[in-house]
């Protein structure tokens, strides 16, 4: 059976941003090493009231819901890693 490489770390891009509410933007979330046997991610907003969060390939849309700041994290899937960016929504 092949080995198992664990995930050493977590980082995401940009590490802060500002986005208007009812817009969106995005953030790259990295799994490292790049040979990592599960690159799989979760992503949470800290306040969906503030901002909303989905994830494809490994890039979180964050969508604005209204004026305020809030953290969006992501989880490595064994939940031991996680990395945060920090969020301002504006008003629109």
């Amino acid at each position: 059976t092949p080995d198992v490489v664990s995930v050493s770390g977590v980082t995401v891009a940009p590490a802060s941003a500002t986005v208007a509410a009812g817009a969106t933007t995005t953030l790259t979330f990295t799994v490292k090493p790049d040979n990592a046997s599960d690159k799989t991610l979760q992503v949470a907003t800290a306040d969906p009231l503030i901002a909303t969060v989905t994830l494809k390939d490994n890039v979180a849309t964050v969508k604005g819901v209204k004026a305020g700041s809030v953290n969006i994290v992501g989880i490595s899937s064994d939940g031991s890693l996680v990395a945060v960016a920090a969020v301002t929504v504006t008003a629109s």
